[in-house]
């Protein structure tokens, strides 16, 4: 039986106490945390983006009574900086030596020595920002197990899939083709118009052609003789995406819709970040739509068997709305939209979150221009691992206000 859904809109209260028990039962004592964020990265692009190892360390301030491993360098004052704010309390954080040329599980993997330390404490779970065969050795070896299984893991992520179901359930779809034959590939690439060509396991743009930006030679060459996603290219109005929690207690499963975003995008392509909430808020015609959409989707992972953060993306355009990609696992929006319920016990404050490039600010000035109490509006280091070596900062504006004055 499908477990009834709770949606903020409605329901605030409600929805702040499934996503309170949420998180206490996906993080405990018993349960070891491994937000290792390059899982989802395909293996020869990964040493060319050095930093995103470092994003892992976003999940720190949603953390409470748990154990987590970050890849180095971890600063003990960001830490510090979240426990004055009645955050990651009661967290014991474990470093390793930085190898951004695999993920944190492959480097945990290679070392005997860590991983008996892990043994000895006795995990019962492992909770990761997705699962793979590199996961579930790992459990295997520390004598934890996983959630789900890497084979839910891959189906509740397949975009193809997806666009099936939706099909299926008369919801709209984006007018194209799913194929592995390189002559309809062929084909659809020298068409008159744009048209996009999708790796159904493709993430934050990698996996993402089109006959406009990529010539037929590097599509034939990548997509790796699998079926793939061609859709017509649409003029797109915004990107909301809706966040939202399934767990199970007891033998039972919950289900909280606990964020209602829009997409910061480059060329409406490579992510950026999120705001909160979305222009669609007040829409109440449109709101709706979003949320049956939503909730029908949410019924099609419930038959899957994942349970975990999930965030559904959509795209606004040709006066229609689309579901165009299911991401199960912690997301981008997932950290800023737990941080910011943490902080003002509230799932509609305003909230804004981005990536500063080019930062030369210290660890030090960040935590000194931040907020310094819970109650405040204003700027929170979501996520300064990188500021050193490349120069990034991640962070989160509560409230109404303007970023660029801080």
């Amino acid at each position: 039986m499908a477990p009834y859904i709770v949606n903020f809109f409605d329901h605030e209260e409600e929805a702040k106490i499934y996503l309170q028990k949420g998180i206490k039962t996906l993080f405990n004592k018993q349960t070891l945390i491994l937000n290792d964020t390059r899982l989802m990265i395909k293996q020869d692009i990964i040493p060319h983006i050095p930093f995103v190892g470092s994003y892992d360390q976003r999940i720190l301030p949603i953390l409470s009574n748990t154990t987590v491993v970050f890849s180095d360098p971890f600063q003990r004052e960001s830490h510090e900086y979240c426990v004055s704010l009645g955050l990651s309390r009661d967290v014991e954080v474990l470093t390793l030596s930085n190898n951004h040329h695999i993920s944190l599980t492959e480097n945990i993997l290679a070392d005997d020595w860590f991983i008996d330390q892990l043994r000895d404490r006795n995990f019962q779970n492992i909770v990761n920002f997705s699962v793979n065969e590199h996961v579930e050795l790992l459990a295997e070896k520390i004598g934890a197990k996983c959630l789900v299984s890497s084979e839910i893991s891959a189906i509740a992520n397949d975009k193809l899939k997806l666009k099936q179901f939706l099909e299926h359930s008369g919801l709209p779809t984006i007018e194209g083709v799913y194929t592995d034959d390189p002559d309809i590939i062929t084909s659809y690439f020298w068409r008159k118009g744009h048209y996009f060509f999708k790796d159904p396991q493709g993430v934050s743009g990698y996996g993402f052609w089109s006959n406009q930006n990529n010539t037929l030679e590097q599509i034939l060459s990548e997509y790796g003789w699998k079926e793939i996603i061609i859709e017509r290219v649409i003029e797109k109005e915004s990107s909301p995406s809706v966040q939202f929690l399934i767990y199970e207690d007891a033998g039972e499963k919950y289900a909280c819709i606990f964020g209602f975003t829009d997409q910061i995008l480059q060329e409406w392509r490579y992510y950026l970040g999120n705001q909160s909430p979305s222009v669609y808020m007040d829409h109440h015609y449109l709101r709706s739509e979003f949320m049956r959409q939503s909730e029908m989707i949410m019924h099609y992972l419930f038959e899957i068997g994942y349970v975990g953060f999930w965030w559904i993306d959509f795209m606004v355009g040709d006066g229609q709305i689309y579901a165009t990609e299911i991401n199960a696992r912690f997301t981008w929006a997932t950290y800023p939209a737990i941080t910011s319920y943490l902080l003002s016990d509230s799932l509609i404050t305003p909230w804004k979150y981005i990536t500063r490039e080019g930062v030369v600010h210290s660890h030090a000035d960040y935590l000194e221009r931040s907020i310094q109490s819970p109650d405040e509006y204003g700027m929170f280091p979501l996520c300064i691992a990188p500021l050193d070596d490349h120069g990034r900062a991640q962070l989160l504006f509560i409230g109404e206000f303007d970023e660029h004055d801080i």
